[in-house]
């Protein structure tokens, strides 16, 4: 049997391998006695996915609970007459195939549900099966959607439709031809914000992968890649969606970066090998152009950090964890790859072109970067602030969280020499802070539910977007 979790909510170490290390599933015996079996996760290509495969005898399992409350790590000390079991089957010389399972929080707090889908597409098994378990390679041929729907609990479809419309994010923003943003986000769902509207729009995909990368391309087609390689455009501002992917190879799409001609630069992560591949998406053609290998150390290494490409002056700069940082020259067609202080915690580059880099080596602390890498220098800016959004050389906005200090937000005047805390601020800590195209207003979103704009460079910010939480969507299920 196959399946795949996504933890589609927060969660403090960012992949879903740390909060899931197995699960358990009950078969069904004649006698009542129950026969349990752990699955144990793989992540090869995912994000904040996680696999799980591997041979069962046949028979007839149950599941985890789908409804609120489950113990989705040991479902056999349960009643196996309970309603909120959903069960599936195991047929002998066939693989079973359970789809993609949203594991998402629930409308009361410190609940989660379990969200599968029982009619998945099948055309991605036969690959998951080469690429993670191929002990299951000799039953491939023959593969069979695993549910037994007559086992569904009732409200299932709106659990589902809960799982989409609540996905988890505000993934990587990338601005429109309408000024307004587009974000990714764990449940195959982009959001749309447009300019005065309190609320987005949601675009589903219809992929049920977490799309963490988006780029706008220059004829307003929207792009969205992620995990399993996944990689879609919409011509039709979200409507309609249609695969790229092409030839590319299967693994984590983290990086989208498009030119003023409309090339599009995919950053693959495959193994730990960072690959970057050009080509114009209509064609679903694409030429791999560099090539870089990550390492990792116990000592100073930070688990869970992802490489991350930024199209700069006709440079390609790419962070690749977890010590270096390669510059690829668009016009030469060449690369270098240059050491950093130390391992990354978070890299980024500003529209001024410099490189900043919260870098590891027993001690994290800030450095910058004013020659792609060549030279590195301690940034005057505390230890304790985040990566800063520059406009130009002298304005930027960045936000500061000293333990024992103040904290929010913090502007700018004089190329980051000193910050002046902002008089108005989020009150929540946000994880990704950008300027528009043209420089005019900056945005910060806390990447879960929350738009900030500032249109004095950061003097003073107010809330444009809030994403209401969930209050009574899953009135009346059964899995309430």
């Amino acid at each position: 049997m196959l399946f795949k979790v996504t933890q589609n909510q927060d969660n403090y170490l960012g992949l879903v391998i740390y909060d899931l290390p197995s699960f358990t599933v009950k078969r069904l015996t004649t006698d009542g006695k129950a026969d349990c079996y752990r699955i144990f996760p793989q992540s090869k290509g995912m994000l904040h996915s996680a696999l799980f495969g591997g041979p069962l005898p046949p028979g007839t399992y149950e599941f985890p609970t789908v409804g609120t409350g489950q113990d989705y790590s040991a479902p056999c000390g349960s009643d196996s007459g309970d309603s909120k079991f959903i069960r599936f089957k195991v047929q002998a010389d066939k693989l079973s195939y359970l789809g993609t399972i949203e594991l998402t929080a629930s409308d009361k707090r410190r609940r989660s549900i379990l969200a599968p889908e029982l009619a998945p597409d099948m055309q991605p098994v036969s690959e998951l099966v080469k690429v993670e378990f191929p002990e299951l390679e000799r039953f491939v041929s023959n593969p069979i959607v695993g549910w037994i729907p007559t086992s569904a609990p009732p409200g299932l479809e709106t659990i589902q439709r809960y799982a989409v419309t609540n996905s988890f994010g505000l993934l990587d923003p990338s601005e429109t031809s309408e000024g307004g943003f587009i974000f990714g986000s764990r449940a195959g769902v982009i959001r749309e914000w447009e300019p005065g509207s309190q609320q987005p729009l949601i675009h589903d995909a219809h992929v049920r992968a977490s799309l963490e990368s988006t780029a706008v391309l220059p004829n307003g087609s929207w792009l969205a890649g992620g995990e399993g390689s996944a990689l879609l455009m919409s011509s039709d501002r979200g409507k309609s969606w249609k695969s790229v992917r092409g030839n590319l190879p299967f693994g984590a799409i983290v990086s989208l970066d498009a030119d003023a001609s409309g090339k599009v630069y995919v950053t693959v992560l495959e193994d730990s090998n960072v690959r970057i591949y050009s080509g114009q998406p209509d064609t679903g053609q694409w030429t791999e152009i560099a090539s870089y290998s990550t390492t990792f150390n116990h000592w100073t290494s930070i688990p869970g950090v992802l490489p991350h490409t930024f199209l700069q002056d006709g440079k390609l700069i790419t962070s690749v964890p977890s010590k270096q940082v390669a510059v690829y020259d668009l016009q030469s067609d060449k690369s270098v790859i240059r050491d950093l202080p130390g391992a990354i915690q978070v890299f980024s580059v500003s529209a001024d072109g410099a490189l900043h880099c919260r870098c590891n080596g027993f001690a994290v602390n800030p450095w910058d970067s004013h020659d792609f890498g060549q030279t590195w220098a301690r940034s005057p800016s505390s230890r304790w602030m985040m990566m800063p959004a520059m406009r130009n050389a002298h304005h930027g906005v960045a936000w500061v969280g000293a333990m024992m200090g103040k904290r929010g937000m913090a502007y700018t005047d004089d190329d980051g020499q000193t910050w002046h805390l902002s008089t108005e601020t989020p009150d929540v800590f946000p994880q990704h802070v950008f300027y528009s195209k043209d420089g005019k207003q900056a945005f910060a979103t806390n990447d879960v539910n929350v738009l900030w704009e500032s249109d004095d460079d950061g003097h003073s910010w107010h809330t444009v977007m809030s994403i209401s939480r969930p209050a009574g969507e899953l009135a009346g299920s059964t899995l309430e």
